[in-house]
């Protein structure tokens, strides 16, 4: 099997809080199955983070950590340049569906610039990969990595923190899946024009692969928390009643007796599970 890693999104401190995690629980289980794995990245290059919903207030971070990862191929740009070229000012027309004057609405079209920027490298790699593996990397990975038998054309992603749609921090599949998934600023306009709601990312993510023709399925044993660029941890709802409530949601869902909402009111949605 041959497997290629893909990290995007900005660094973040994850050197202090975040890398052993990925080492132990992520590459690790990877490297069993493939040793000669390939890591590709892409980063937007920032020297300190400011967030009005990550509370994070100026803080400085390195921004030559990235190389911790010793990734095979990586670029970088500007997060100055990459202002410039996102589609802040349309999508920005149908709303702030975060309702913190734009601040997450912008970090999303950035990380989506991201996204495709990696995928670019992926594609110049040109590996005939197996199995690939999308991931930011602000992500303390709690259990060792448990890959599933890739099925073609689906996607695989965490099963919590939807938000009635699909957890956009992390996900795996095919070659051909992935580069779809990398690819989804394409389709933002079109979101937003159709159902003229505002960009979030949930649920755009799970709207976005049904139109790609990408069946999507749920990692129930992936547990991971977000590293704020100080330290902070917000952790999951894991428990036994969170994976219930979980369970039965799905079970709603595949009757097809509990459909989309309103994406903005924060709930969440899925579509199968791993």
């Amino acid at each position: 099997m041959r497997i290629a890693v893909c990290f995007f999104g900005i660094t973040r401190n994850f050197g202090k809080f975040a890398l052993d995690s990925i080492n132990s629980n992520v590459l690790a289980p990877v490297a069993q199955l493939d040793p000669g794995f390939r890591k590709i990245a892409h980063f937007n290059r920032i020297e300190r983070v400011t967030g009005k919903r990550s509370a994070e207030n100026n803080v400085s971070v390195d921004s030559e950590e990235y190389k911790l990862l010793n990734c095979d191929l990586v670029a970088l740009t500007g997060q100055d340049e990459v202002d410039q070229k996102i589609d802040f000012d349309f999508i920005k027309n149908f709303g702030d569906g975060w309702r913190n004057d734009f601040s997450s609405l912008r970090n999303l079209l950035r990380q989506f610039y991201s996204l495709n920027a990696v995928t670019d490298l992926l594609l110049q790699d040109g590996g005939q990969y197996d199995l690939v593996i999308f991931s930011r990397v602000d992500l303390r990975f709690e259990v060792r990595l448990k890959l599933p038998e890739i099925r073609p054309t689906t996607l695989y992603t965490a099963w919590f923190d939807r938000f009635r749609g699909l957890n956009d921090r992390f996900g795996l599949g095919d070659l051909p899946t992935m580069v779809a998934y990398g690819r989804r600023q394409s389709m933002v306009r079109q979101y937003c024009s159709e159902l003229k709601m505002p960009l979030t990312a949930e649920h755009y993510l799970l709207w976005y692969m049904k139109r790609s023709g990408i069946a999507t399925r749920f990692l129930t044993s992936l547990e991971f928390t977000r590293i704020r660029a100080q330290g902070k941890i917000i952790p999951i709802n894991n428990g036994p009643g969170a994976k219930l409530n979980f369970r039965l949601k799905r079970m709603l869902e595949v009757l097809r007796l509990r459909s989309l909402a309103n994406p903005n009111s924060r709930r969440d949605m899925g579509a199968g599970e791993s």
